[in-house]
C-alpha cells in the first residue's frame, strides 16, 4: 500500500494524467505511513500551521497527532484511495451519521497534549466542527484528502474526488467534509460541494464545512 494526504490546495483544472485506485479497507496496518505521509502536503495548512507554529518541528508534531487521530478513528466502513504513484491519497468514510460528542472525548487525551497552549481553543473548534457535522444526514465522509506539493495541479485530487462522488451517487447519499485551507476551497466547488458553515473563534483560523448532496436532491 502507498498512501497519500486533505490539502488540495492548488489543485488546477487540468486533465488527471496519473492512474488512482481503490486500495481497500483502511487498517491498522496503513497507520504509520499514512501519517508520515500526512504530515508533509499538511505542513502548510493554516491550522496545522497554527497549531505547531514551530517549522523546524511542525511536519514530525504533525505525523505524531495524525497516527494518534487515525488510530483512535478507523472504522469498518473508511476505504483508502491512492494515486498509483504514491503522491495523492485519500480516505473516504460511508458513515450513517455523524461521530457522537463521546468519540471526541475518547479521542482528545491522545492529541490534546501533543498541541501544548493551544489545546483548549482547538478542542473548542473540534466541537464547533463536529456539532455542525452531526447535522447530516448519511453521507460519504472525506476525512483526510492530499497530493504531494511537488505533484499539485496535474488532476490528481480531482480523480480522487470523482471516484468518491460516483461511489456517492451509487449509495444515493451525499458528500461531506471539512478544511481550514481556503485555497482549497474553489477546487470544491467545482467538483459541487459548497460551503455550508464557516465555523470561526478569536485567534483561531476559520474551518469550512462543504456538502454536496445527494445526486437525486437539489441544492439548497
Amino acid at each position: 500500500m502507498i498512501p497519500a494526504a486533505h490539502n488540495a490546495a492548488g489543485e488546477g483544472s487540468a486533465s488527471p494524467r496519473v492512474r488512482h485506485e481503490l486500495v481497500g479497507d483502511l487498517t491498522s496496518k496503513d497507520v504509520h505511513q499514512l501519517s508520515t505521509f500526512l504530515s508533509r502536503p499538511f505542513s502548510d495548512d493554516p491550522m496545522q500551521r497554527w497549531l505547531f507554529p514551530r517549522d523546524d518541528r511542525r511536519i514530525a508534531q504533525i505525523a505524531e497527532v495524525m497516527h494518534r487521530d487515525i488510530t483512535y478513528r478507523i472504522a469498518p466502513a473508511t476505504r483508502l484511495l491512492t494515486g498509483a504513484d504514491g503522491n495523492s491519497a485519500a480516505f473516504v468514510e460511508h458513515r450513517l451519521k455523524a461521530a457522537g460528542p463521546m468519540k471526541s472525548l475518547r479521542v482528545a487525551p491522545a492529541f490534546l497534549p501533543l498541541i501544548g497552549s493551544r489545546a483548549v481553543r482547538a478542542w473548542r473548534m473540534l466541537r464547533l466542527v463536529e456539532t455542525a457535522h452531526r447535522s447530516i444526514g448519511p453521507h460519504l465522509y472525506v476525512w483526510h484528502l492530499a497530493v504531494a506539493e511537488p505533484h499539485r495541479n496535474r488532476g490528481r485530487a480531482s480523480v480522487l474526488l470523482d471516484h468518491t462522488l460516483t461511489a456517492a451517487k451509487q449509495r444515493d447519499v451525499g458528500v461531506y467534509l471539512e478544511t481550514a485551507n481556503p485555497a482549497a476551497l474553489p477546487l470544491y466547488a467545482r467538483h459541487g460541494l459548497m460551503v455550508r458553515d464557516e465555523i470561526r473563534l478569536p485567534s483561531v483560523p476559520p474551518v469550512w464545512t462543504l456538502w454536496r448532496p445527494p445526486a437525486n436532491i437539489e441544492p439548497v
